[in-house]
Parts: C-alpha cells; sequence; structure tokens
C-alpha cells in the first residue's frame, strides 16, 4: 500500500500539567462535567450589512468539521475556518522572505541547548472566551499535538513526543526528543485552544466549535450551508504583515464543488475571494473585474512508499521502475498548463537540503521500466494500490488516476482508493504498515497498527 500524506486522527483529551516537569502525561479519560460551548451569535445576514462589513469566501469542499482539534480539521484550504481563522499557529512563514515569523501570541524565541527552544509570549492575548493566553495554555498545544493518534497536522512537522516546559506565566520551553535545530521552522501548524474548555467539552462541542486566539470567531454553523465568522475585537496584531488586525466585521465561508460554479459566484458578486477556480476560468474572472492570483507553496504532491512491509516496494529496481514509468512533465503540463515542475524530491526547491541535482526528475522510459519489473522479479499477484482522497489538493485524484494509468502500461497491477472519510484516509496515513492492515491476516484495522515502527517486518525471501 502507499499512503499519501493527510494528517492525523482523533485521540483521548490529554490531562494538563503545568508543573515545568518537561514529561508527557498519558491521555486520560476525563471525570469532570462538561460545559456548554460558548452560545454563538446569529450573524447578520449578508443584506444586512454593507460590502466593506461583510465578506463571502467559497471553497471546493465542506470542512468535515470546525472544531479545531477535532477528526475533521486539517491543513486544506477547505479547513481555513477551524485553523487560519480562529487560530494563530506558534510561529509562521513569510513567503516573500522565506523567513519564520511570529504571530500574535509570540514575541520571540531562542534555542537553549540541542534539544530545547524558549518561547517568549506575549502579555494580554486571550483566546475567544476570555481566558489567558500563557505558559500553560502553550505547554497543553505542544504535548496535545504531540500524540499520533491526534487529529492535528502539527506532528507531521515537529514529530511525536513534544513536551513543554513551564517556566513563568509567559515563557515556556519546547522540549523536542531529539536535538532540533530548525524547530520553528517546522513549528508552523502547532495550534492552541483554550484547555479549561477543551478538557470540560463534549465531543460534540468540541467538533462544533474551536475556541482559539485568531483574529476571527466562530457564531454560526449549518452543516451543508456554511460558517459564520465574526471579527475577534480583542485580538492583538503584531508588525508582522501576516498578523495584521482583522477589518472585514463578518464572513460566510460556504462551499460549491464545481469550480466553473465558484468563478461564477466570482462574476455575478455572489462571492468575494474563491479558492481553486481553475485555469480555465482565469479570464472569465478577470473580464468580469474580478482578479486571480497563483499563490506560492512549499508543498508538493508525493507518493510515500511503504518500502518496509510491501513485498514488491521493497525491491529497488521496483521502486525506480514506478518512477521511470510516468511522464510527468506532461502530465503536469496537461493537468496545469505549464505551469509547474517535475520534482524527484519531498520538497521544492530553495529548501534545505533540496539542490539541482537531488530533485532532477527521472525520465520517462516504459521500456526501462519493465526492464527493471522484470530483473526484479516483480510479482503482479502482490497490488501496488494509492490510497488518496478526494478535496485534498487541486487536480489530486486526476494526478492519481493518470499514475495508476502509468504504471498499468508498463504490467504493474495497481488501482486507486479514493477514501472521502477524512478520519479514514488519516488513520492510513498515520499506520504506515501496509500488510500489518490486512485484517484476514492479522485481524486489525489501520488504526491498530500504529505501532508498526516498533515490529519487524514479514518473513518473506529475499
Amino acid at each position: 500500500m502507499i499512503p499519501q500524506a493527510t494528517s492525523a486522527p482523533e485521540a483521548p483529551a490529554m490531562t494538563d500539567s503545568s508543573s515545568g516537569s518537561g514529561t508527557q502525561e498519558q491521555p486520560q479519560a476525563q471525570e469532570t462535567a462538561p460545559t456548554a460551548a460558548p452560545a454563538p451569535t446569529q450573524a447578520p445576514p449578508p443584506a444586512a450589512v454593507s460590502a466593506k462589513d461583510h465578506a463571502v469566501v467559497v471553497t471546493e469542499a465542506e470542512p468535515a468539521s470546525i472544531g479545531m482539534w477535532s477528526e475533521g480539521c486539517s491543513a486544506e484550504i477547505h479547513s481555513m475556518g477551524c485553523t487560519d481563522f480562529v487560530s494563530d499557529f506558534l510561529t509562521w512563514l513569510d513567503d516573500r522572505t522565506a523567513e519564520i515569523v511570529p504571530l500574535s501570541g509570540v514575541e520571540s524565541w531562542e534555542q537553549i541547548d540541542l534539544d530545547r527552544w524558549q518561547f517568549n509570549l506575549r502579555d494580554g492575548v486571550k483566546f475567544h472566551n476570555g481566558a489567558p493566553w500563557n505558559a500553560a495554555a502553550a505547554k497543553y498545544g505542544i504535548e496535545y499535538n504531540a500524540f499520533p493518534a491526534n487529529p492535528s497536522a502539527s506532528i507531521s512537522w515537529t514529530g511525536p513526543d513534544m513536551t513543554g516546559e513551564v517556566i513563568n506565566d509567559l515563557t515556556f520551553h519546547a522540549v523536542c526528543p531529539n536535538p532540533c535545530p530548525i524547530y520553528p521552522r517546522t513549528a508552523l501548524f502547532s495550534d492552541f485552544q483554550d484547555p479549561e474548555w477543551f478538557e470540560n467539552a463534549t465531543e460534540e462541542e468540541k467538533a462544533l466549535n474551536s475556541i482559539g486566539f485568531g483574529p476571527y470567531k466562530i457564531i454560526g454553523y449549518t452543516p451543508g450551508v456554511s460558517t459564520e465568522f465574526e471579527i475577534y475585537e480583542d485580538y492583538l496584531p503584531n508588525e508582522n504583515w501576516f498578523a495584521q488586525a482583522p477589518t472585514i466585521q463578518y464572513l460566510t465561508h460556504t462551499y460549491r464543488a464545481e469550480a466553473p460554479v465558484r468563478s461564477a459566484m466570482i462574476q455575478a458578486g455572489e462571492a468575494n475571494w474563491a479558492a481553486d477556480i481553475g485555469f480555465e476560468e482565469v479570464d472569465n474572472v478577470v473580464n468580469s473585474g474580478g482578479k486571480t492570483v497563483s499563490g506560492k507553496t512549499a508543498e508538493v504532491y508525493t507518493l510515500v512508499f511503504d518500502t518496509v512491509f510491501h513485498e514488491e516496494l521493497a525491491k529497488q529496481k521496483v521502486r525506480l521502475a514506478l518512477t521511470h514509468a510516468i511522464d510527468c512533465q506532461t502530465m503536469l503540463d496537461s493537468f496545469f498548463g505549464g505551469r509547474i515542475p517535475c520534482h524527484n524530491a519531498i520538497s521544492m526547491k530553495g529548501t534545505v537540503g533540496i539542490t539541482d541535482e537531488n530533485s532532477k526528475w527521472r525520465e520517462y522510459n516504459p521500456e526501462l521500466a519493465r526492464q527493471l519489473l522484470a530483473e526484479a522479479g516483480y510479482d503482479p499477484e502482490n497490488e501496488i494500490n494509492i490510497n488518496t482522497r478526494p478535496g485534498s489538493n487541486i487536480r489530486g485524484l486526476e494526478l492519481m488516476e493518470a499514475t495508476i494509468q502509468f504504471w498499468r502500461d508498463v504490467g504493474v497491477d495497481a488501482n486507486l482508493n479514493s477514501h472521502g472519510d477524512l478520519g479514514a484516509a488519516r488513520e492510513i496515513q498515520n499506520s504506515g504498515c501496509g500488510q500489518f492492515t490486512n485484517t484476514e491476516m492479522y485481524g486489525e484495522g489501520y488504526r491498530a497498527a500504529m505501532d508498526c515502527g516498533s515490529r519487524e517486518p514479514l518473513d518473506r525471501p529475499t
């Protein structure tokens, strides 16, 4: 199996400790009687406010949840409501300078040991419910994001087993399990909620609200229709461009699956901002008086191979054959109009460690691919499948379907598994156990196989 990168699944709540010990406690069931989430006020209808006071944003997919730490909140654009709108992360990447900058909750940081970073927090920052943002809350968030089973995008960047240590009310240490010289660059998706609210909220409340300290707060949610946001009046901006004070009083996030529909909403004035309208719609939007922008990204489409437990992918020549079987640049030219180059690496040029040599794409050579498969003793009885999900990236499913066809053309038995359920997709990504997920052989699913890092590979002929 080939899990494609997504985020992480849900886990039990974590018992907070502000003792400064730097130790991480195990998740435990909470005995405290749950308290209700703050009662949302009703956002005024768009017609009741002027254009400068209300904006409508539209994305392809509806978020599976608007709870920041719930199963359906991901790092993708349709989850901007439970991430960017309501949360400020520990750090952020300024895509204009490639420098790491603080958002509203942080003053500064410094490395004080190989595995330890000190963060100095801003005084006066409050969560949306009025609770103070402080070192104890930072410790809680860092540790909650550090369990592999938790629904956080952070762990993909920082790794598991991070702990926090409270030094004083506005100073805490982020403690890595190993030396972490670039930790601030990997803390991009470390987000935070009021620990007391989170500990006492029901699972339903956690999925239907987010109590962060970002520039907007959630005031209404109608599944299948929209999420409503209101400006957070107590937001504390800083000098960083990415932590400016919000200026639009109300936001409505809605969703339309078809790119031409999203484009038409812009043209008709029904939406102010739309994501992923498609290259075919650019002229239509511009001709109607709108503007289009292609943003930068630090992400790439990546196939993550199970090289340990999958009998065929453990063979180097099979993996090499799979790369030579794909006409990467022609495929991207077709889907993206020549705007995107192929990379043979897990990140873009300009990233530390990525060079011209290690990012050079291997030539498209189906004859060589067939030869390598024969030399490797490839057995087509062992399927090589791609696991992905819709709505993750623009043209993502089309790219994976084309990849499957390229592999089939050289004799590989391959299939595409598209998981519409975000939780299921995250389980598959995080298990990484390949054949350990075979329920007939092992009686377990992906979630039960998350300890595969400590298991030995299956016995098989070499």
